[in-house]
């Protein structure tokens, strides 16, 4: 999937999410209708319920189906980061569901066994058929879950991932069924409703979980583990040219990831040089982390965190130097106008540099006898006289010739 286009990525992942989650459908409503079936011929009202259960995750199968839909479509104009968060939000509220599922499991469990134990309540003898499709329902929901999990590890997706815990939840609920048929065999009818009152805990601890994982996402937790920022932070400093980062920032959204950071590189390159390092890294960045969606890099100065912002602009900068007062035997006029003016800032002030055309200077100066020694006297003298005038953001000014 390496080779498509993030657009194509994001269409793969959602024909992947409405597939698998259709077939854990199709599995719910034949299983569900089976154990109702069974359950009422049978005289098993744990089956029959259990099957009520298998009924009821159609319908979180028809929101993930909706919320992925909605997750993996495009950025519009109210919403330019896309639709991910979509995806959280169904999963966490896929978890706060598999918290109620968890208190109906240890409800009844607790409920049974006081039925069974203080009010000494024995269950009614339950066909053997019960037995095979509890059984069955455990084998069928239990491939549902490893095939959703599968998938959701796949292509990134939360909501699948808590999908896949639903279909547990209900292989777990058959599980109890079968068990309780099991013990009641045996004459351990208390033991299941204690087995479900723990699994009812586990499985509320899985959607505490969820709940927790997406509230984290929704208000922009680290996205990164230190160990997976350390590495991508390495990565960016293998770049020639690159000379450190700082301010690292990551956060998720749905299965993918966005980063900002700040990249320090040489004070002396060129604007376009230092944008084809941070092109450089955004690119490295993406390859080795496929779930990187985007990665946004602030090119620094190295050593220059801040400036101030009472420092000119260029426009300034020109402005001022062209209203120099010039004594016209020290100096050339034709050094107001270089033919490009680069401006260092730092901390402290900006450093100007002029540069110069010899043969515009020449030209301009009207005599092709002059020598390098006299020019360079004249050159020194306006810079003297730009000196002179103490600007208080001035840190040097220079001449450079081509």
């Amino acid at each position: 999937m390496s080779n498509m286009s993030k657009k194509q990525q994001s269409q793969h992942a959602s024909d992947q999410l409405v597939r698998v989650t259709v077939i854990g459908a199709v599995v719910d409503g034949l299983l569900g209708l089976l154990k109702v079936v069974v359950g009422l011929v049978g005289h098993s009202a744990a089956l029959v319920a259990d099957g009520i259960h298998s009924f009821s995750d159609l319908i979180s199968d028809t929101f993930v189906v909706w919320v992925g839909k909605v997750a993996y479509s495009q950025a519009d104009s109210e919403h330019p980061y896309g639709h991910r968060r979509f995806e959280t939000l169904g999963s966490m509220l896929l978890g706060a569901s598999l918290i109620l599922v968890a208190g109906a499991i240890a409800w009844e469990g607790g409920r049974h066994l006081w039925q069974q134990w203080w009010l000494q309540i024995a269950p009614q003898p339950v066909s053997v058929w019960v037995l095979w499709v509890a059984l069955l329902s455990v084998i069928a929901k239990e491939w549902i879950y490893r095939l959703t999990s599968k998938v959701g590890q796949e292509i990134g997706s939360s909501l699948l991932e808590a999908n896949a815990w639903h279909s547990r939840s209900d292989a777990i609920s058959s599980l109890m069924v079968l068990v309780g048929l099991v013990l009641s065999y045996m004459g351990l009818f208390w033991l299941d409703r204690v087995m479900a009152i723990i699994v009812g805990f586990y499985i509320a601890y899985i959607g505490w979980t969820l709940l927790n994982s997406g509230a984290g996402e929704l208000v922009d937790t680290r996205g990164l583990s230190q160990a997976e920022t350390e590495a991508v932070i390495a990565h960016i400093l293998s770049i020639p040219g690159v000379l450190g980062v700082h301010d690292f920032r990551s956060r998720r959204m749905g299965g993918e990831v966005l980063i900002d950071t700040h990249v320090e590189v040489s004070k002396t390159i060129s604007v376009s040089e230092g944008h084809q390092l941070g092109e450089l890294a955004v690119e490295r960045i993406c390859h080795h982390y496929p779930a990187v969606r985007e990665a946004t890099l602030h090119i620094d100065p190295q050593g220059i965190h801040t400036l101030n912002a009472v420092w000119p602009t260029r426009e300034e900068v020109v402005a001022q130097l062209l209203a120099v007062p010039i004594e016209e035997e020290m100096s050339l006029r034709c050094f107001l106008n270089p033919e490009r003016l680069e401006l260092h800032y730092a901390p402290e002030g900006v450093t100007v540099e002029c540069y110069y055309s010899m043969s515009a200077l020449v030209e301009k100066m009207g005599q092709a006898s002059i020598v390098w020694e006299a020019l360079k006297k004249r050159e020194q003298g306006w810079c003297r006289a730009v000196r002179q005038c103490q600007w208080p953001w001035l840190l040097d000014i220079k001449v450079f010739y081509f």
